[in-house]
Parts: structure tokens; C-alpha cells; sequence
């Protein structure tokens, strides 16, 4: 184990079972999110399994966390191999019933810290000549998806930049993976099924640990793009042959269905 993954967002959810299978793959792991008693607990189990663990809890919807993360990691006196972009939050309900400050707030973290994470932790790799980032983004990033519209708009800024930076880094031995899950087994997806008056089915929920396990291997293997499940994959290439006036109607009408309250 000399190899190290940092994953942000690792308190729950695809970010814990990344951070385990990543264990599981011979990494030693730096754990970032603010909930600290729950990285600690989650440290405690991959040290049992044999990997070294950094805790680093922060809060990565501040401007200057990135950064801040940067000179954590610096002091740690390790190399980062892996960069794994997981934290972020959703809002489900209408854009303009959010608050402004958290709307910002939420743009912050999914997007702001993701792209400065990836500038400041992508020069290193270059100068190695190796590495890997996964960035997670969603199925809502290949449409415009009301009810979800500034969370949707964030994912697909992610697979955009995501996708060109892959190609921007052929051939230099840092590769530039974007990871996006349908509804998958989390904190999250809990949280909008309690909040809308929508029951997603539960075969249509993906298993947490099959998503991590399929975005490890893409990022290994060095794949640009990785939608994880066939239903999803047939799904988002449907939307691409679609008038962009039948996707809006489409998904306007799911997502007034999800926040309007019976």
C-alpha cells in the first residue's frame, strides 16, 4: 500500500464505499467531510483492513477550502495518487424558493471546490507523470432537469469540464474520469424521497458499493465516462436523440410531480 486516494464527501454514501473500496485496492486513504465522528469510525474500520488512513475534517463550501485542503495534505508529507471529487448536496423544489445563500453555498461545493481541487492536485500529478481523478457528477447532468435545476446545471458544468480535461490530458499519464449514478443508496437519495411526494422503486436504486466498485475500475482503467448501470446508460443515450423541447416537457412534468404536494 504506497499508493494514496483522497476522497472528499467520505462520511457516506458513494464517497464511504469509495473510500473502502479503494482500501480494498491496496490504497492508503485521506478521508475529507465535516462530519469528523463519522470519518473517524470509518477510519477505524480500513485501518482494521490494513490501509493507513488520514482524517481531515473540513468544510469544503468555503471559497479558500480547497486550498486550505491543499496545505493539510502538504503536512501530512504524502503524495496524492488518487483525487476523488464526491461532496456535494442537492435541493429539490423550485429555484427561485431556494435561498440565495445556500443556492450559493451548494454551487460553492459541487462546483467551485471540485474544479479548484482538481487545478491545485492535478500539477503534482502531472509533474509524477501519473494519476487519476474521478469527478462525480449524475444522470441529471444530460438534461435539464426542473425541480432539481441549479444541482442539474452544476453536474453537467462537471461532466463537461470533466470530459475535456480527459482529452486535454492524453498522453501524460493523468487520467480524468467522470462517474454518474442514477438514484443510488445514500444519505441523499433518503432525504429527497422523505422531502417530495415520489417513491423512487427500489430497483431502480443501484447498490452503493456496485457504483464505487465500477467507478474505481474506470478510473483505473482510465475511461473518460462511466455511467454506472445498463437502465442508466440506455437512458441517458435516449436523451441525446431527443428533441430538446420533448426533454424539457418530459422532465418538467416528473419534476412538478415530485415537488408539488398532493
Amino acid at each position: 500500500m504506497n499508493k494514496w486516494a483522497l476522497i472528499t464527501g467520505a462520511s457516506s454514501g458513494i464517497g464511504a464505499a469509495l473510500a473502502r473500496v479503494y482500501a480494498e485496492e491496496r490504497h492508503n486513504v485521506i478521508l475529507v467531510a465535516r462530519r469528523e465522528k463519522k470519518l473517524q469510525t470509518l477510519a477505524d474500520e480500513l485501518r482494521a483492513e490494513g490501509a493507513e488512513v488520514h482524517v481531515i475534517p473540513m468544510d469544503l463550501s468555503r471559497e479558500q477550502s480547497a486550498r486550505e485542503l491543499l496545505e493539510a495534505v502538504h503536512e501530512l508529507d504524502v503524495h496524492v495518487d488518487v483525487l476523488v471529487n464526491n461532496a456535494g448536496f442537492t435541493y429539490l423544489g423550485r429555484f427561485v424558493d431556494m435561498d440565495l445563500d445556500a443556492a450559493q453555498e451548494m454551487m460553492q461545493l459541487n462546483v467551485g471546490t471540485l474544479v479548484a481541487l482538481t487545478h491545485l492536485f492535478a500539477r503534482p500529478m502531472l509533474a509524477a507523470g501519473e494519476g487519476h481523478i474521478l469527478n462525480l457528477s449524475s444522470t441529471t447532468a444530460f438534461q435539464p432537469t426542473p425541480g432539481y435545476a441549479l444541482y442539474a446545471a452544476g453536474k453537467a458544468l462537471i461532466l463537461s469540464f470533466s470530459e475535456a480535461l480527459s482529452e486535454e490530458l492524453k498522453g501524460t499519464g493523468v487520467s480524468v474520469t467522470v462517474l454518474c449514478p442514477g438514484p443510488t443508496e445514500s444519505e441523499m437519495i433518503d432525504a429527497v424521497q422523505s422531502e417530495s411526494n415520489v417513491t423512487v422503486p427500489s430497483f431502480m436504486v443501484a447498490d452503493v458499493r456496485a457504483v464505487a466498485k465500477q467507478g474505481f475500475s474506470a478510473a483505473t482503467r482510465g475511461d473518460a465516462l462511466c455511467v454506472p448501470g445498463l437502465s442508466n446508460q440506455m437512458a441517458t443515450m435516449m436523451v441525446r436523440y431527443q428533441p430538446r423541447w420533448m426533454v424539457r416537457r418530459v422532465f418538467g412534468l416528473m419534476g412538478r410531480r415530485m415537488i408539488d404536494k398532493p
